[in-house]
């Protein structure tokens, strides 16, 4: 049985008279001690499937269909305490951001201490031994544990977060965009933590990023995303390999490379606006210099390519010829016309 099994899920957002389909038919599984990464450009609705799994959503946020399985059990259909039970226990999260973790104005020992003894009824010197244990883990000193927020820089604020992710051993965290506030040095060495980390303590996570360089160093697989939808999906190494569909290759080619022969290839224009959208046609087709007349009329509907490798588009079968023109600016330069 997968750690983590979503099946078919539907987010919406109501924004004035408006609904907004943020996330349509995403589906994925997770095994124990594995890494899932989710990328694609902001807003395509990677921060709302995390929200959505953690059922975070905000008021004007719901989950408009489709199954979360997590250890067995549909979590979107838990009573409230029984999710807040779940909650750090066995699903945890490290923000983007630290400081939306980390309140300024107590001491990070105290706010790490809060969170182990809202669901551990143990002596608090006990939980302030555990604090120091997950400081020194996540490679700070103890004493740090005496620091207010501001007195830590960037990286310490991050390793906090991830120690509070970490405070009650969970099966799962979902990691969104843990290092983008960071430089890369700091980068670097926050996701090497994470990886020495989770080789020892086994635990699985989602991570979520923008950066499809940072998910093929510290993902088993990866789930690209565009305008709510997945547009492909597979094993990570296998997907850099052999990508399918146009807006992989064009993440791609704008991912910056130690090759000094290498350009960086843009792509032209802006994600769409999903309020009030219909399912007519393919989304990304006002920016894929590859559109054919059936973009335009009906969604590309998720194909198998290979075992476990699933893409969203017609044009599979002559993916060759596309990525040779996907590496030139002036394919990309070309607007679809269809």
């Amino acid at each position: 049985m997968a750690l983590l099994e979503v099946h078919d899920l539907d987010v919406e957002y109501l924004v004035g008279d408006s609904i907004v389909r943020a996330v349509r038919n995403v589906f994925f599984t997770l095994d124990e001690g594995k890494n899932l990464g989710i990328v694609g450009e902001s807003g395509c609705g990677k921060t709302t499937v995390a929200k959505a799994i953690m059922r975070l959503l905000p008021r004007n946020g719901r989950v408009a269909g489709g199954r979360v399985v997590f250890e067995g059990r549909d979590i979107l259909r838990l009573e409230d305490a029984q999710m807040r039970s779940l909650r750090w226990e066995k699903l945890s999260t490290i923000p983007q951001s630290a400081m939306n973790t980390l309140d300024p104005v107590y001491r990070v020992g105290d706010q790490l201490c809060e969170s182990i003894l809202t669901h551990r009824r143990i002596p608090r010197s006990k939980a302030w031994k555990r604090s120091v244990e997950l400081a020194e883990l996540v490679g700070l000193e103890g004493k740090r544990l005496a620091n207010y927020p501001h007195q830590l820089s960037g990286g310490m604020k991050q390793r906090f977060a991830i120690a509070m992710a970490l405070s009650l051993d969970p099966s799962l965290i979902i990691a969104d965009e843990p290092t983008t506030a960071l430089d890369v040095i700091t980068q670097d060495r926050i996701l090497a933590k994470i990886k020495e980390l989770q080789e020892g303590l086994r635990f699985a996570m989602i991570y979520i990023s923008h950066d499809i360089g940072v998910i093929a160093e510290v993902c088993d697989a990866m789930m690209v995303m565009y305008a709510g939808r997945i547009v492909e999906y597979g094993i990570t190494r296998e997907l850099f390999a052999d990508t399918y569909h146009p807006y992989t290759l064009g993440l791609k080619n704008a991912f910056p490379s130690i090759q000094a022969d290498r350009r960086l290839i843009s792509i032209p224009g802006f994600p769409p606006s999903l309020v009030g959208i219909a399912d007519e046609g393919c989304m990304f087709r006002p920016r894929c210099p590859f559109a054919i007349e059936g973009c335009g009329t009906r969604v590309p509907p998720m194909a198998e390519v290979r075992p476990g490798h699933w893409v969203a588009c017609l044009r599979t079968d002559d993916v060759g010829l596309l990525r040779e023109a996907a590496q030139e600016q002036a394919t990309w330069l070309e607007s679809a016309v269809i």
